[in-house]
């Protein structure tokens, strides 16, 4: 999965769950990519790849 692919989805993630919350959480981002992978249009191993870019904190 291309890199800026993966800082649109974790930046659409983000943005949709700061309207509720003041803060968000790796942990977060990942609940909500999960729970919304269909609407998002990612699978299993996107989301695995999304994982990985955040444990590395590879998103700037």
């Amino acid at each position: 999965m291309k890199n800026y692919l993966i800082k649109s989805i974790i930046g659409q993630a983000t943005t949709q769950l700061l309207i509720h919350k003041e803060s968000v959480t790796k942990e977060d981002i990942l609940f909500y990519v999960s729970s919304n992978r269909l609407d998002l249009g990612i699978d299993s191993n996107q989301i695995q790849n999304i994982k990985a870019a955040l444990n590395r904190n590879a998103i700037n």
